[in-house]
């Protein structure tokens, strides 16, 4: 909900920002998506993953947890609580939760802004209240997932102190992208993309090409109804 409904919803709502009507038109054949914009699409995608593989492998030692890999979530002690173990690595997986929520949220300011030459993400900060009350509708349902609302979300309940560390390492993705748009333009005539906007994603994947060879093995039947009789009723 959150990435693709919520995130969708805020950003439709944005009105065009006068860099963008200002360009010039764009024959047909042109791309929709320049090789700036796969810049930061792929430098995102490369940041959050290396935040996430330090939150997953390293945060126990980052957040002081212990807790071994066949410590079961639901583990209980003889007084029938859960185990410090058992509660340090939901505590853990929650952490995870919340570092990968909080770098999809900042992520979603640096999409305000999609012009490769347009830095300032804030730029008409208050141009759509809707894009704002959705933004802070999703800081407060992340706040209460693992707040007051961790039992329906199966989280632990983190500490506020936690809940704004996690916040931190979201917020990192802002000042990365931002670094992202002052690489040299010749560096990002080297990226190799290789995504044609004009034919379906994927479809020369062993995926598709195993589907479509299923699909020409099967026979097709085509039975032909002949008139009706209006005699045999």
């Amino acid at each position: 909900m959150i990435i693709d409904t919520f995130a969708a919803l805020a950003l439709a709502t944005m009105p065009p920002m006068n860099s963008v009507l200002r360009e010039p038109a764009n024959h047909s054949e042109a791309s929709i998506l320049e090789k700036c914009q796969w810049r930061q699409i792929y430098g995102v995608t490369i940041w959050n993953t290396i935040i996430m593989c330090i939150i997953i492998f390293g945060g126990k030692a980052l957040f002081d947890l212990d807790y071994t890999n066949s410590t079961q979530m639901t583990e209980h002690g003889d007084d029938g609580k859960l185990t410090q173990g058992a509660i340090d690595k939901r505590t853990h997986f929650t952490i995870i939760y919340n570092v990968f929520i909080q770098l999809i949220w900042f992520n979603e300011w640096n999409c305000r802004v999609v012009n490769p030459t347009e830095k300032n993400i804030f730029k008409k900060f208050f141009s759509s209240w809707t894009f704002l009350f959705v933004m802070v509708g999703i800081a407060a349902m992340q706040w209460s997932s693992v707040k007051w609302l961790a039992w329906l979300f199966e989280c632990e309940v983190l500490s506020p102190t936690l809940f704004f560390r996690c916040v931190a390492y979201g917020f990192t993705v802002i000042p990365f992208a931002f670094m992202l748009k002052l690489t040299p333009a010749s560096w990002v005539d080297r990226i190799p993309v290789g995504i044609s906007e004009n034919s379906a994603l994927g479809k020369n994947s062993f995926i598709m090409k195993g589907y479509d060879a299923a699909n020409s093995k099967r026979k097709i039947v085509v039975v032909k109804k002949g008139p009706k009789d209006p005699q045999a009723e």
